[in-house]
């Protein structure tokens, strides 16, 4: 081999450096790259990512081996020999008179560090190549060995090689040359020549903590061991440094993931590094010019050596959108609407109020921890709780300036009212909020502001872990929680709330029915007769007797009164009369009530109801029956004449008694008058207790049941606006849509729960799973996955039921394949997919459905995302190209499956092919709605493959201000376009607007943190990279740390630290 020519090898040029660099790099990396089956990944990847950033004007050079053909082929003379070809690189490249004396910094990867030992001896022995040793300023050796003496060199070396050329150490695979002991002669010499050189540079060695598994031979099991222990990597010359490092040999020959703790030590490592040059330098400078102090000729950059920073650049307009944050009038004091009215029959619960008020007063006496304060008002439900709360927030208005009602029964209700507040407030817009970000918006707020303030968490009776997901964390303010969950009194030491005590109850009942005259007889006993006194004592009596056989529960002590005074009976009649119902003695149907852990007899509260329920006319009975289907919480007047008249008008009978507002007033008065429903003027709603709501079901036979929901399903199919399939994309419809959605999510629950095993199935139709599925494409438009999912199911159970659906069940497992994009799914998007394509191609081979036909295109279009999202991008360009064959001859728009395609084809390379089906669409354009915004982001993806990328800036840039103008700052899908635009600004070196655009896309994520885990974990891990790169290396590492962790969750496994093309590989390739 000693005779041979030198291989052919070359420096490539990594990073310019900009027009003048100012130092120069030169990365040698590990035996690997002499593999013919190598193929540059880290080290270029690496070095393009990192070093533009973090030392933009620095020249970055790659040193390339020679291929060998075989492994075997590899010799330690072959390896030196490089060093000298090395050597005349470098002079070569640095010819000019402004780089000869350009500092130098090399980076060497295992036995990369012998090629720099055989540079650095001969550029000492030949004069015209001293200026090579002479300019280096810092040499980093990551897992290389310099030290002959210990009796392991030569097995560790053998082990290197073979570990980084990913061959056993068995005889014949590893080349002869290694083996040779006469070989090793000339490793040796080059070892101690190095240590022999005046070298006043520093060097920094890093050696491997962690163990290596490596084999003897392919067919015996691997072993594991420290390969380079310290002994071996200390020169034990006077300007080193050495550190161990957590990582395996494998590891350390290539360059450090972003989160791993040595990248923040090699930046800083470097930056100080040039950052003494620069002093050096310029004091050279001031000695040469006689205290004429000058600037070492360089760029500016040199200083971002000791400190990068944020480049900066003139705000457009849209910068400026982004980072102005609007100042908002807030509206201060205030106090949301409570659920009643100020309660003048409001009677004793002193003692709880009391302790109340000890734990929730903003003013505590001095020397009280700052705390936040919580309590808890646990028991059954009719014990008053709300009513308790209510009169806290009533008594104690002027301690809190801020006083919010929530009901906390489901996510979704509390969802609602706290974007309520949040906009009532002044946090946000509240033209077009986001229910999510409002939430997130007033959770802050509490968190960090100064003002005193209250919230009421009102029946969290299934708490589990979305009601603590709007909890704001903080040790400040006060908070009421009332339930019927145990385990949150015994979170909160708060004692479960007892029925009121008899007086208490009594003083209630004589309040409620105004029979205040029975007290006479205590106060005023000489004026009145005995047998006055005879009768008020009886009454008295009885009054007792009613409280206890009601429990002391208050709302069967309302609605006994309203029976007592509707009835204008006494207290001894009403006891007689409830005597004769046989009241006590019926044991049926008790278990809506039943608490074991409660003393008082729940039968007496089913019973009184029963009397109120019997004083209904039949009709308003049924209509009672129908409306306890909805959402009991708010029942909107306008959607029940609206619906009522549309059915009626359609020849449904059964809404008839509500056919006009005339006849709605009169039904609503008789549903008023037995305090079975309320009645809120103000917003022109109608409620229901939740206990009502229970005994209407528990009461209902299961004909009465069946023909209540078919009543109520049809009274929202008449009214429910629904998209035409041209334009499914109707942001107009939405707060309709939105007023309507809870009713139906009731209906869905209803009909789930019927179907579990051994109850009476309530019976959809064919309309019914066809509202089911509108409700759940609304859910999908809006990005409420959460909601979608159960419609979903429960419309693919009626379906499946029914008969005869097999369009809608084409439609149903569409729209489930759509959320599974959006909820990064990928392949139960495409098993579903499937389904579509099946159902309909089902149809089109029976006749339902003839061609064209835009489901048919759908079900085509679906086939190709769904492949697309597999990976498996030919078949999903044959499936696109197939749907827009399909549309031929429909007037229907679409370019969004063009946008698709154009994402397939650049992920195929197929960069022409993209450029030439894109132009036409996007210069048809009719408008710039979402599917405008659409088609531009992967034109602007296309421009980055094509390496324009000022072209795509502005082409994403534009999409993003679509996507803001129709789906709103706090859609995931403009959150996608913040990352995007985020990574332009990060690649311009402008860190500020990259951050913030990061931060707007992560507060969209995060406040839907199940949903999209994916993309959280995606743009953390960006956030991260642009704060390491804009000097916040310990920040932005513990950011990433946090991407990994989230990364390896989701992927359900162990997997090394990713890229950032890794990350991008967790979320839906029309998000990328």
């Amino acid at each position: 081999m000693a005779g041979s020519p030198l291989p052919d090898v070359s420096l490539k040029t990594i990073c310019t450096g900009g027009d003048h660099p100012t130092v120069d790099i030169v990365s040698i990396p590990s035996l690997p790259q002499l593999l013919p089956s190598y193929q540059p990944r880290d080290e270029t990847k690496w070095i393009q990512e990192v070093f533009p950033h973090q030392f933009p004007t620095a020249r970055v050079l790659l040193f390339r081996y020679d291929r060998l053909k075989q492994p075997t082929d590899v010799s330690w003379l072959q390896i030196l020999r490089h060093g000298t070809t090395l050597l005349y690189q470098l002079v070569h490249r640095r010819a000019r008179e402004e780089e000869i004396d350009r500092p130098l910094v090399f980076i060497c990867h295992s036995f990369g560090g012998m090629v720099l030992k055989q540079t650095m001896i001969v550029a000492s022995e030949d004069p015209q190549f001293s200026s090579i040793l002479q300019s280096t300023i810092g040499v980093l050796f990551f897992g290389c060995i310099h030290n002959h003496t210990p009796a392991t060199f030569e097995k560790s070396c053998l082990r290197c090689a073979a570990l980084e050329m990913c061959i056993p150490l068995h005889k014949p695979e590893v080349s002869p040359d290694f083996r040779d002991r006469k070989k090793w002669k000339v490793l040796r010499d080059t070892m101690d020549k190095f240590k022999q050189l005046n070298i006043d540079f520093p060097i920094w060695s890093y050696y491997e903590g962690r163990k290596t598994k490596h084999r003897k031979h392919r067919f015996f099991p691997a072993e594991s061991s420290v390969i380079c222990a310290e002994p071996l990597v200390r020169h034990n010359m006077r300007n080193e440094q050495f550190f161990q490092v957590d990582m395996d040999h494998i590891e350390i020959s290539k360059f450090p993931t972003r989160g791993h703790p040595l990248f923040a030590d090699v930046i800083t490592v470097l930056n100080s590094v040039l950052a003494d040059c620069r002093r050096r330098r310029i004091l050279e400078d001031a000695t040469h010019h006689a205290g004429e102090a000058q600037t070492f000729d360089a760029p500016p950059a040199v200083e971002g050596f000791e400190a990068t920073t944020p480049t900066s650049s003139t705000s457009s307009g849209l910068d400026r959108m982004l980072q102005a944050q609007t100042s908002r009038q807030l509206h201060l004091p205030y106090r949301s609407a409570l659920p009643h009215k100020d309660n003048i029959n409001f009677t004793g619960r002193q003692g709880v109020l009391s302790r109340m008020h000890d734990v929730l007063r903003p003013n505590k006496p001095q020397g009280t921890p700052s705390t936040q304060s919580v309590f808890v008002l646990c028991g059954l439900g009719g014990l008053g709780k709300t009513q308790i709360a209510v009169r806290f927030a009533m008594d104690h208005t002027k301690d809190f300036e801020v006083v919010l009602f929530a009901r906390a029964s489901d996510s979704t209700k509390l969802r609602n009212d706290l974007a309520r507040f949040s906009a009532e407030l002044g946090l946000v817009d509240p033209n077009q909020p986001d229910e999510y970000d409002c939430c997130e918006e007033l959770k802050k707020w509490l968190e960090e502001t100064d003002k005193s303030w209250l919230l009421i968490l009102d029946n969290a009776d299934n708490p589990d872990k979305w009601l603590f997901k709007f909890w704001p964390e903080c040790g400040k303010g006060a908070i009421i929680i009332t339930t019927r969950a145990r385990e949150l009194a015994v979170e909160f030491n708060c004692p479960v709330l007892p029925p009121m005590t008899e007086e208490e109850g009594v003083d209630l009942l004589i309040k409620l029915t105004g029979m205040q005259g029975i007290n006479e007889s205590t106060t005023n006993a000489t004026i009145l007769d005995d047998n006055v006194q005879g009768r008020h004592q009886e009454e008295r009596e009885a009054a007792k007797q009613i409280v206890r056989r009601l429990g002391g529960l208050p709302l069967g002590i309302y609605h006994a009164a309203n029976l007592i005074t509707n009835e204008c009976c006494s207290f001894r009649e009403f006891l007689t009369a409830y005597d004769y119902r046989d009241l006590f003695a019926s044991t049926k149907n008790v278990g809506l009530f039943r608490n074991p852990n409660d003393k008082h007899n729940p039968r007496s509260l089913q019973t009184v109801w029963t009397m109120n329920f019997e004083a209904l006319p039949e009709n308003t009975l049924r209509l009672l029956n129908t409306l306890s289907f909805f959402n009991t919480d708010t029942i909107e007047q306008s959607m029940l004449a609206a619906g009522a008249k549309a059915a009626f008008e359609a020849g449904e009978t059964g809404w008839s008694i509500i056919s006009d507002l005339g006849k709605l007033v009169r039904q609503r008065a008789k549903l008023l008058n037995s305090s079975l429903l309320d009645y809120s003027r103000e917003n022109e709603t109608l409620s229901i207790h939740l206990l009502v709501q229970a005994a209407c079901h528990q009461r209902m036979s299961s004909d009465e049941r069946q023909r209540a929901f078919h009543q109520a399903f049809r009274l929202l199919h008449h009214i429910w606006p629904v998209a035409p399939r041209k334009n499914r994309h109707r942001p107009d419809l939405w707060p309709v849509q939105g007023s309507m959605i809870q009713h139906i999510i009731s209906l869905c629950r209803f009909y789930e729960d019927s179907q579990r095993e051994g109850a009476v199935p309530l019976v959809g139709t064919a309309d019914f799973a066809a509202l089911l599925y509108n409700a759940s494409w609304y859910n999908y438009e809006r990005g409420t996955f959460e909601d979608s999912k159960p419609l979903l199911r429960a419309a693919e159970r009626c379906c499946l039921h029914h008969g005869g659906c097999e369009l809608i069940l084409a439609d149903i497992y569409g729209a489930r394949a759509s959320v599974a994009t959006e909820t990064n799914e990928p392949s139960l998007a495409l098993e579903n997919f499937k389904l579509q394509y099946d159902a309909m191609s089902e149809a089109v081979k029976q006749g339902v459905v003839r061609l064209p036909d835009i489901r048919f295109c759908f079900a085509l279009g679906g086939m190709g995302n769904g492949t697309q999202g597999m990976g498996l991008y030919e078949k999903a360009e044959q499936w696109y190209r197939k749907c827009f064959e399909a549309f031929e001859g429909l007037e229907a728009d679409r370019r969004m499956y063009g946008g698709n395609l154009a994402f397939c084809l650049i992920s195929q390379g197929k960069l022409d092919e993209a450029q030439s089906f894109l132009g036409p669409i996007v210069n048809s354009a009719p408008d710039r709605g979402f599917r405008t915004g659409y088609i531009l982001y992967p034109l602007g993806n296309l421009q980055i493959a094509k390496g324009q990328l000022d072209k795509a800036f502005k082409t994403h840039l534009d999409a993003l201000k679509i996507y803001q103008q129709t789906l709103g700052d706090k859609h995931h899908r403009t959150a996608d376009l913040f990352h995007k635009v985020a990574w332009h600004h990060h690649s311009r070196r402008q860190y500020a607007q990259a951050i913030n655009l990061l931060n707007q896309a992560l507060a969209v994520f995060n406040a839907r943190p199940e949903w999209y885990r994916n993309e959280r974990a995606r743009t953390t891990y960006k956030l991260g990279c642009v704060l390491q790169d804009s000097g916040s290396l310990q920040e932005g590492s513990k950011l990433i740390n946090e991407a990994e962790a989230l990364r390896r969750e989701i992927l359900l496994t162990h997997v090394p630290p990713g890229e950032e093309k890794d990350f991008d590989g967790l979320v839906m390739f029309w998000s990328r």
